[in-house]
């Protein structure tokens, strides 16, 4: 119903990628029912409306793939399916999510296979891989 829970579970979202440079969190603001961006530590703005605040996070764990050169380099692989936690009106959902090529759309899931309703308004994706990345909430 895009309404926010009674009693927040999932008010403080930490995402960690590859080094603190690009460590975000998301900080719940119930009045508006939304998630105020930081990055490294900072307020996360655009140059037109200030903090970024999506109403809808939603968090992929995903695989690398090498390019193949010596510099090391990879890319994330979000083709396939893998887990996933959306976070929406103070709460977090389990999820899972697929991607059966690259144009096709992102299908979230609930554990038993249903589709997941997103709540109105903008929503942030993160993708962070195993071994280098993680979510926690509180």
């Amino acid at each position: 119903d895009g309404k926010p829970i009674a009693e927040p579970t999932a008010t403080a979202i930490s995402v960690g990628f590859s080094s603190p440079l690009y460590a975000t969190s998301y900080a719940y603001d119930s009045a508006s029912n939304t998630y105020a961006r930081s990055l490294a530590g900072a307020p996360h703005a655009d140059r037109e409306k200030g903090q970024i605040t999506p109403s809808v996070v939603v968090v992929i764990k995903v695989g690398t793939q090498s390019r193949g050169g010596s510099d090391g380099y990879e890319d994330l692989v979000t083709t396939g399916s893998g887990t996933a936690h959306i976070f929406q009106g103070g709460s977090v959902i389990p999820a899972s999510w697929q991607k059966d090529e690259p144009t096709a759309p992102l299908q979230l899931k609930d554990a038993e296979g249903k589709t997941i309703k997103l709540h109105r308004g903008q929503t942030w994706i993160a993708a962070y891989t195993a071994g280098r990345g993680s979510v926690s909430w509180q």
